[in-house]
């Protein structure tokens, strides 16, 4: 296990140079957290946000093309999807801070949030922000963009069976050695240490947002997760717990995993229609599970709860 992308990195490749392998893993999102993280006073990302209002900067190929995807999920979320939200995201600063912040300063802040104060220019390979004091916090997404470039570059390297975890995230290539589907455990998001239910799956990225995830307890006992509206500034209360997507995509399960939250589970078969291949879990604040057709045969509650069908294409899980 390692530590990158801000977060708990592990690996599990079958090859006989899965140490070598392994490290191309480390070394690649490292390379990418140079880029794309917002904490790292060098990257292409911190020096937007520190011109932002300024001047345009020129970034990689690698970082352009995150952003233009970025800008197009919040296009299709109606701007639920929004990477401008770090200044929100500062606000309630959730590893060190245990109170609401004032309403005035979240409406304040709320002004700074809208993606298409995002300029990007494809021809010089520019971005900017539009205003002073915006910037880009690419939490809800980089993971899925790096754990694509990971994936790509196994397979490249004819890796055919691999397990890799940012973060919680999984990423699936091929079967397990002995030809056997991947177990991935899906976690109860209301008992701390419990699995809700266990999805066999190969090939796929697997990606979980959930409100369990960072939050902190203010002094009346109320609990406030990280995932926030951008458009009210507080914490999106949707009546769904966790939401999984399952998709070929990593940077795409990754995204869509937040928007299906932030939407609700009414509206939910949107996002079904619009992507055939995609399949979902949900768990609700009641802790009841509901899942595509597509997973019917593969997941499984631990504890024989209902299973909830909502609909949608039923995929191939060997593709």
């Amino acid at each position: 296990m390692v530590y990158a992308m801000d977060t708990e990195v592990t690996c599990k490749i079958f090859s006989d140079e899965r140490s070598r392998e392994s490290d191309l893993v480390t070394n690649e999102l490292k390379k990418l957290e140079k880029k794309l993280s917002r904490f790292v006073k060098k990257s292409e990302v911190c020096k937007i946000n520190s011109n932002a209002g300024k001047k345009p900067v020129k970034v990689s190929r690698d970082t352009f093309e995150l952003l233009a995807e970025s800008k197009r999920y919040s296009e299709l979320s109606g701007g639920l999807f929004d990477i401008s939200i770090a200044p929100l995201m500062n606000l309630w600063d959730y590893k060190n801070s245990l109170s609401v912040p004032e309403n005035d300063r979240i409406e304040k802040t709320v002004s700074l949030v809208n993606y298409m104060d995002l300029i990007l220019n494809e021809r010089k390979q520019t971005v900017m922000l539009r205003k002073p004091g915006q910037a880009i916090d690419l939490g809800a997404i980089g993971k899925g963009f790096a754990a694509d470039r990971c994936t790509a570059l196994l397979k490249n390297k004819g890796i055919d069976s691999a397990f890799i975890s940012i973060g919680g995230s999984v990423s699936l290539i091929g079967r397990k050695p002995g030809g056997s589907l991947w177990s991935v455990g899906i976690r109860h998001p209301r008992k701390t240490g419990e699995l809700i239910g266990v999805l066999q799956s190969e090939s796929k990225h697997i990606v979980t947002s959930g409100d369990y995830e960072r939050f902190f307890i203010d002094k009346n006992g109320r609990c406030w997760h990280h995932i926030l509206n951008p458009k009210t500034g507080y914490p999106m209360n949707s009546g769904i717990a966790s939401v999984t997507v399952v998709a070929h995509s990593a940077v795409q399960a990754d995204a869509l995993s937040t928007i299906i939250f932030l939407s609700g589970i009414g509206e939910v078969h949107r996002y079904i229609e619009q992507f055939a291949d995609i399949q979902i879990i949900i768990i609700d604040e009641k802790s009841n599970i509901y899942i595509t057709q597509g997973l019917k045969d593969f997941f499984s509650s631990v504890q024989n709860s209902e299973i909830c069908i909502i609909g949608g294409r039923k995929d191939d899980e060997k593709n």
